[in-house]
Order: C-alpha cells, then structure tokens, then sequence
C-alpha cells in the first residue's frame, strides 16, 4: 500500500514505487491533478485500487468514476501531444481510406479519414501511446507527412468495420443480383478481405469486358451513382447504385490507376493494365477522371489486346476496298491516311495493316499519344508522358521530336498515331520522301477532305501527290441482330423517299422491291434488347491515280476530286454503309445514322 502523496513529491517516482512504472500512468496523473480533476489524496486512493486489481491507473479512474472517460480521453491526448477527433460520417474522406489495406486498418485500428490545412495526411487511431502503430503507419507512407488524431475506440472500430467490413450491405445490392462466375478469370487485384468495393470493381470490369464494351462511366448524379458502359457505340444504363457509394467506388479506380485519391477539384489521368490470362489477352484501361456538380465522374477506355489482333481482312472492308487498299500498302514508300472521328477504330486499322505488312527484315518504329497496345516486334514511342529529349528538362518529347529522331534510326515502317501539326505533317512528308512507309491518322470527315486538311497544315500540293499513296475514311456501323431481325421490303417509290442511292433505285425499278432487314422493336435474349449486336466497319478508299494527282497538283475543288476518284472506283462512305444494309448485316436507318448521303 502507497502512503499519501506528499506536496512536492515526485508523481512518477511515487506511482513506481507502487509498481506502476508505467509512464503513462504518471503522466495521465499529472494532467489530472494539473486539472483540478483529482487531489493527492484521490490519486493515492486510485494507485492502491490499480495495484491491487493489477490494473492501470486510467482504468482504476474509470472504474471509481471519480472521472470520466471523456476526461482520461482528452488526458491522454494531451499526454500525447495529439488533437482529438469524434469522427462522423460527413468527415471522412472515403477516397483517403483506401490508402491502407483493410486488413491493416483492422489490425492496427488505424484509418487515414482526412488531410489538414497543410494538406498532411490525418489518421485516426485509438492507441496513442504506441510507438509501434505510429512507425507501422509511417512506413505505409514514407512520403506522406502524418498527423495522428486520437479517436475514441470504440467509435473508430465500429467505422473501420463500417468502411471495410465485406459483410455489410451498404454497397451495392445489385453486385449480388449476377453471380456469374465466368468473371473471376478477370479479377483485377485479389483481396482476401473480400472488399465489397475492390470485388464491385473487378466485376464491372469484367461483365465490360464480356459485353466488349469500349468504355465504363461511372456517373454521380444527385441523387444515385450511375455506371454505364458504351456498347456499340451507344450508352446503356447498367447499374443504379446509391449516391454514398459513388466516393468508394472512384476512390478504388483512383488507386487502381494510380492517381492522386484524395484530388477531387481537377481532372486526372491514370491507367490499369490487367495481365494476360490462358484464355485472355492483356487489358489496358485509360482512366479519366472529371470534377462534376454533384461530386466526381470517372471514365475508363478499354484497350483490349484481343481485339488489336483483328486481322485486315475481318474488320469489314468490301473485297474491292481491301485489295486497293492492300496494294498501296505494299508499297516501299509513301504514307497510307486513316480518317475518321474518334471511336471510328482508326488505331485498330493501323496496327492490322502494320501486322499485315511486317516482316523480321523489317524495321518498325511507332509514334503514339499514348500507346494503346504493346506488340512484340515494334519499337513503340509513347509521347503522352513528355518524355525528355537529350535529357533537356525544356524540350519534351513530341510527334515532331519523335518523327526527327526517327529518321536518324534507319526504320522502313513507321506509324505515327495522328498528324495534328503542320510539323508533324511536315516531319512525315520527309520521311516518305526519303524511303519510308508511313501510317498515320487525321480527323476529317471523309477521305477526300484529308488533301485540304493537309494543304491548309502548309505541306506543299507537289508534295502531298508524290507521298501520299492511299486515304481510307471509316466508320463504325452496328450490325442488326441475325436472330431477331425482321424483313423490310423497299420499293422504288420508297427508294427515292429515303434517298437510297441512285444505283440502288435504278436495280429496284428493274428487278422490282428489295428485301432489306430492320431491326426488331425490343430485340431479343441475344442482343440484350437493342435489335442491334456487335459492330463492322465502313470504309471510303481512295487510291491515288495519275488523274487524282492532278487535280489535287492543280487545286482543283473538292467536288471536281470527288467525281474523279468516283470515276478511279471509289465509293462514299454512305455507299458502302448501303451495300452493308443490302448484305442483311446492318438497316438502312443505321446505315443513314452513320453515313447520311
């Protein structure tokens, strides 16, 4: 049994003596009788009662109630130098919380809930007197400064479990409603947790995939999150989830690509790449992120390995497009031009007609912003980044940079992802000058607008003829539904109102009504209801003549050019996409959604 505490005496000395050389006990008892909260007398009172339950001095307090655990709480924290917190919902940043594994945060019952003025991060924990958890959090974060607030524990357990707990319901209902367990081949990231969120994530990349899907959107709306995928080039509501979920959900796609979690008030950009698989090629995934009204948006583009293989000939050219096309490629020299808007599937064209060409004898360089495949055998530029050139902080990697120090690298092919400057057209011109095969793309909207465009970028008309050896512009045309389809029968008269073309008006008027298909109102199990599944290609091709030569060299007027490549065998887009309707592949509503006449 202590005596009393003597004025004067030593707190820690005195507490020791007792056997409580904890030096928390100590300190705990000089805030206390600092505060007026206990006398000596109570402290000896409490110092027996704790030695003799083998009890600390905090917890013979509380048990007395001669304080407060309010009071022992803010003891302790100003014991430990730290702010205290009483955490809720509208604190905590969600996208800070998965900065830690939740394993972790569970172990260590310790949770990054914010970031303070000068922008360190701030964890909750419920321990402050242990060395070990503060090194611990440090370590997950070497280059974050960290504030460690005191949190009451049984308050931020009950959050850690609310935040990382995979058994609870808050998230997401509709992740149950499709268990389809083909999509674990496609996990991104393994959690043996079984996050609710790491799992919703994964499998909305996975059902994207299976949907081939070319974009996820994951939309906050004011009151719900919405994701929806782009499919055919048509935007489907997928999911409805609830607006809290939405912060969780981005957070995981942030930390996946990469970006800041915590950034909300500007755009950032970030990727994921999912490895090949036994049955599946790589996927790469372009994330965007975009500050909105209500919150925050993400956008993914889906880079699928699989479909880059698409050869040449699968990708919808007519038999006489793909051979006119296929001769001007295999040419020694000159530049091929890919022109469309974007989603037209420009980059899948250059890279099948690269690996119809390719040979080992070859040499292959390309220029992309950024690279959206990686293929063994070409040496791939990547000029997204701002990579430095010779090292100077003040020059960055560019299309013109790239192409300039291309020529110095003996290539036969190159591919330069798109012609966006008069330097870049210029650097390419020179280079199909000098020996060189160049693909490249432009945004225009047909094939024979590519001349003006390049004109009006200040390469010279002699020089566009002399390198220039074949233009195609695409697009993407949705194919009708082969198991629901109905007939559509188009005579003569019906022609002329829709304005079909005139070759097919005049076949109609001879040989009497045509069978086209529509699409079926409200379709069916195979194309999910849309009447339309999957997509092909449309494609305008021009192949250069002596004759189309010449009138560009003259300047003659676009439609002066346009009647000359007609005559060379070119047909329109708005032909080609007709001659897809006449096939049975696609409508003639779709055809003349995509390529009005």
């Amino acid at each position: 049994m202590l005596e009393p505490l003597q004025p004067g005496q030593d707190v820690r000395m005195y507490l020791a003596r007792g056997g409580l050389p904890e030096p928390v006990d100590s300190q705990i008892a000089r805030v206390l009788l600092a505060n007026g909260r206990i006398d000596a007398l109570a402290l000896t009172s409490l110092a027996n009662e704790a030695i003799a339950n083998n009890r600390t001095l905090a917890q013979a307090a509380l048990d007395s109630r001669l304080v407060s655990s309010e009071e022992i709480f803010q003891a302790r924290a100003q014991v430990n130098s730290m702010e205290t917190v009483e955490l809720s919902e509208d604190m905590i940043e969600l996208d800070l919380t998965t900065m830690i594994d939740s394993q972790i945060a569970k172990d260590l019952q310790a949770m990054p809930y914010t970031r303070d003025d000068l922008v360190r991060l701030v964890v909750a924990v419920s321990d402050p007197e242990s060395v070990a958890l503060k090194d611990q959090v440090r370590a997950l974060f070497p280059k974050e400064e960290i504030i460690f607030h005191l949190c009451e524990a049984n308050t931020l357990a009950a959050y850690i479990e609310k935040i990382y707990d995979p058994s609870r319901d808050d998230l997401l209902d509709t992740l149950a409603q499709d268990d389809d367990e083909s999509s674990e081949d496609y996990v991104v990231e393994a959690d043996s947790s079984g996050s609710m969120v790491i799992n919703f994530v994964n499998k909305i990349i996975a059902q994207a995939r299976e949907k081939e899907a070319s974009d996820i959107h994951v939309e906050t709306r004011a009151d719900r999150t919405l994701i929806r995928f782009r499919i055919d080039g048509h935007l489907r509501d997928i999911i409805e989830a609830k607006k809290k979920d939405a912060e969780q959900i981005i957070a995981r796609i942030k930390h996946m690509s990469k970006m800041r979690a915590e950034e909300r008030r500007v755009s950032q950009d970030g990727s994921i790449s999912i490895p090949a698989t036994r049955d599946r090629g790589a996927l790469d995934l372009r994330v965007v992120t975009l500050p909105v009204v209500h919150g925050e948006e993400v956008i993914m583009r889906l880079l699928d390995a699989d479909k880059a293989m698409t050869p040449l000939a699968d990708l919808g050219m007519s038999p006489i497009n793909l051979e006119r096309y296929m001769d001007a490629i295999r040419k020694p020299q000159g530049i091929a031009i890919i022109t469309g808007p974007t989603g037209s599937g420009k980059s899948t064209t250059l890279y099948a007609s690269i690996r119809e060409v390719i040979k080992p004898t070859l040499k292959v360089i390309t220029i992309e912003d950024p690279v959206e495949f990686k293929f063994e055998g070409l040496s791939q530029i990547d000029v997204s980044g701002g990579a430095l050139v010779s090292g100077d902080e003040s020059k960055k990697m560019t299309f013109p940079s790239a192409l300039k120090a291309v020529l110095r690298a003996d290539p036969d092919i190159c591919m330069v992802g798109e012609v966006r400057d008069p330097e870049t057209a210029s650097a390419a011109v020179k280079l199909a000058m000098t020996g060189h095969f160049i693909y490249s793309t432009l945004h225009t909207n047909d094939a024979i607008e590519s001349f003006i465009r390049l004109e009006d970028m200040g390469v010279n008309p002699n020089l566009i003829i002399n390198t220039v050896e074949v233009i195609v512009a695409q697009r993407l045309i949705r194919k009708v539904c082969q198991s629901c389809r109905e007939q559509q029968v188009i005579d003569a008269e019906i022609a002329e109102r829709i304005n079909l073309p005139e070759n097919v008006i005049a076949w109609i008027k001879t040989n009497g009504p045509k069978t086209f298909f529509k699409a079926h109102n409200g379709g069916c199990a195979t194309c999910e209801g849309e009447g339309y599944a999957g997509r092909t290609g449309i494609h305008e091709v021009i192949r250069m003549t002596p004759e189309l030569r010449e009138a560009v060299l003259r300047g003659k007027m676009k439609s002066e050019i346009e009647a000359i490549a007609r005559q060379q065998g070119m047909a329109s887009l708005y032909d080609d996409a007709i001659s897809r309707a006449w096939e049975g592949i696609t409508t003639i509503e779709e055809a003349q959604r995509v390529a009005s006449a």
